[in-house]
């Protein structure tokens, strides 16, 4: 369950970063632990990102997913 906390927790740690900058380091934390811990498999993780980042607001929908087509 620590994924999921880093997605709430590190938005508010102070990290010195822009705020997209700041989201992204909160979803590379949590798909790092994901795949380290394998709480789900590791193909399930890596679909994830792409719809964190939109959630996230790091980038649009359209460059997030460009790489899945």
């Amino acid at each position: 369950m620590p994924g999921p906390v880093a997605l709430v927790v590190v938005p508010f740690v102070p990290l010195g970063l822009e705020p997209g900058a700041h989201r992204l380091a909160a979803i590379f934390l949590a798909v790092v632990i994901a795949w380290v811990t394998e709480v789900v498999p590791v193909a399930v993780t890596a679909l994830l990102i792409a719809p964190l980042l939109v959630a996230y607001g790091v980038c649009d929908a359209q460059s997030a997913f460009r790489w899945y087509a």
